[in-house]
């Protein structure tokens, strides 16, 4: 468990060790943790900037 927002550090930790445990290899790890994270943090973030400035732009 990590105290910092987001589970930054830690969920990259158990992700990357998760995936050499069953078998790929540590650029594969690696690669698919940092796509997991822009997709799953990145994504939503960047959904609310979005909606933000619209909904900025209309009132």
């Amino acid at each position: 468990m990590t105290f910092l927002p987001g589970g930054l550090g830690g969920h990259e930790a158990a992700s990357v060790s998760l995936s050499l445990l069953y078998g790929a290899t540590q650029a594969q790890a690696v690669v698919a943790t940092v796509l997991i994270r822009m997709i799953t943090l990145w994504f939503a973030v960047g959904i609310g900037i979005y909606f933000f400035g619209l909904i900025r732009m209309r009132y």
